[in-house]
């Protein structure tokens, strides 16, 4: 440990650590008698060692700084250098809690890169089911159990809920091992127990679909265009949203989908499809056909924002003008998506799966057969009721 120029150069460990053992070669190079030293900080002498002239030895510190280690006795010797080592120590790295790397994360990078309904969705994972359990613990202090016990709170969650929760716990530990703050991602492990419940979407019957065609002309003009587009078409809420009347051919009587609507703040933003199997042309059913033929205002988006008629509708408005058209006729609890899986079960026993993922916008054709068509326990001249959803204008008895 002595150094040809008599210097001390400290080895790893504590500080209290490395003050003893400078002390103690102090002691050592100046001859002293150090039979009573100890390493015990109780037992620690506190007076003169035999008489010993005061402590004083140069010494090298980790940094390379050269300083005196000086006291009357071990016990002052000790205390100085622990005081000396204390300044010249760096402080400890500050770990931030989850809740307050994750906010970072969230707002430098995950909102930058992801549509706004996904950052919305991740909001939602973060406050209600990551936070409330790890959101005030340091990150090097998040255990696997402390992941299970997350996980075992949303055991009456869809798997597909579970999964989202763990992707986005998984992105914030992994971008925390990049920085320095973990050492391991605990995400990283096989070991976790998620829900396996499958939320099912049931898609409407036909007796249902039925009654709310033959009530479509007790809606005003933009709440009848959009149910008859969600119903006849099968579009995401975005896509029908995002919907010009430069998309709409009733020459070739087909409609171009080629944009969705997200919503940032509740604004509308204009952007692309889910994924590039979402641009497609969709056929235009002779129902839905007459209906957009009747519009009055045919330039624009067609489902009109009064307000600003060059961008599409709010989210709050889109919410008001659901729950209008709930409370004008009866939707039997259907949404957007609902309606949505149900033009695909309706669809199915109408046309090939290929041409339905077409139709519905799929990048994969498994999604096409093992998410969006539902077995309907109804004899299938019932589906011919509506003519493969209707060729003529509905009538209301």
């Amino acid at each position: 440990m002595t150094t040809p120029n008599n210097y001390f150069i400290l080895s790893e460990g504590g500080l209290e650590t490395f003050a003893r053992q400078i002390v103690a070669e102090t002691l050592k190079a100046s001859g002293a008698n150090i039979e009573n030293f100890t390493a015990d900080s109780t037992n620690m002498p506190e007076g003169d060692i035999n008489g010993m002239a005061r402590i004083k030895q140069r010494v090298t510190l980790p940094n390379g700084e050269k300083v005196w280690c000086t006291g009357e006795t071990v016990g002052d010797a000790i205390a100085n250098l622990l005081s000396r080592l204390a300044i010249n120590q760096p402080s400890a790295k500050h770990i931030p809690t989850l809740k307050e790397y994750g906010e970072t994360w969230y707002t430098l990078y995950h909102v930058q890169k992801v549509k706004p309904n996904t950052a919305q969705n991740t909001r939602i994972y973060l406050d209600k089911h990551i936070y409330p359990l790890l959101g005030d613990k340091r990150l090097d202090e998040i255990t696997h159990d402390d992941v299970q016990i997350v996980f075992n709170g949303m055991k009456d969650k869809a798997r597909s809920t579970v999964e989202k929760v763990r992707i986005t716990l998984n992105q914030i530990l992994k971008n925390a091992l990049e920085d320095g703050h973990v050492q391991q991602n605990v995400m990283d492990s096989s070991r976790y127990v998620i829900s396996k419940k499958v939320q099912e979407r049931e898609p409407l019957n036909v007796s249902e679909v039925q009654d709310i065609i033959a009530h479509l002309d007790m809606l005003e003009e933009r709440d009848r265009v959009l149910i008859a587009l969600a119903t006849y078409t099968g579009m995401r809420r975005g896509e029908m949203l995002a919907l010009t009347w430069d998309d709409v051919d009733f020459e070739k009587h087909v409609i171009h989908v080629r944009h969705s609507v997200s919503f940032r703040n509740n604004r509308p933003v204009v952007g692309g499809t889910k994924s590039k199997a979402g641009v497609r042309i969709t056929p235009m059913n002779p129902t839905l056909e007459s209906i957009l033929k009747t519009c009055t205002d045919k330039q624009g988006y067609v489902i009109k924002n009064t307000r600003t008629p060059d961008t599409p509708i709010t989210e709050k408005t889109y919410q008001r003008t659901w729950e209008r058209i709930g409370k004008t006729i009866n939707l039997h609890g259907a949404t957007a998506h609902i309606f949505r899986h149900t033009f695909a079960t309706m669809m199915e026993p109408h046309t090939d799966i290929k041409t339905l993922q077409s139709i519905m916008g799929h990048a994969d054709i498994q999604t096409t057969m093992n998410r969006y068509t539902h077995p309907i326990m109804e004899n299938i001249q019932a589906l011919s009721r509506i003519n493969a959803f209707g060729d003529t204008a509905p009538t209301r008895e």
